[in-house]
């Protein structure tokens, strides 16, 4: 990245191994990356409520808050806070779910740590862009769909 301001990314899942390693691995690629961690839900929104975060990478299914609550903690307060969202249970009702919250950077796990370094490079310098397509999210799924 070009800028020298530091950025604060929080990774959120329960594998603490997954976190460790990707924690590691995005400070080693961009020297001007503080990660920070959360190993739920519950724990990443006091981490949001207590520190800025330029951002959120966060886990789906998790013990406590698990990272649809967390989504909905960050629509309530954090509207323009970047998300990409990672996991192994990657379903057309997950996409459906997500996308009808505004949520369109995900990725299924085991991820591609190139294609994640990548994505969160450009919504750190695109963060106007965020998550969200603008207008009503829901013309864009399908009239049969079930969101919820």
């Amino acid at each position: 990245m070009d800028t020298k301001e530091l950025k604060n990314i929080l990774i959120v899942d329960d594998e603490k191994l997954f976190v460790r390693s990707l924690s590691e691995g995005l400070s080693m690629q961009e020297k001007n990356f503080n990660v920070l961690t959360a190993f739920d839900g519950s724990e990443a929104i006091e981490v949001l409520d207590s520190q800025k975060v330029d951002i959120l990478i966060t886990d789906l299914n998790m013990p406590n808050a698990d990272g649809f609550d967390l989504l909905l903690h960050v629509l309530r307060h954090y509207p323009d806070l970047p998300v990409i969202v990672i996991t192994a249970y990657y379903n057309n009702d997950v996409l459906r779910r997500l996308h009808l919250f505004g949520f369109y950077y995900h990725m299924e796990k085991p991820l591609d740590f190139n294609c994640l370094m990548g994505m969160t490079v450009y919504l750190l310098q695109h963060k106007q862009d965020r998550n969200k397509i603008n207008g009503n999210v829901y013309k864009y799924l399908p009239a049969d769909s079930a969101v919820m």
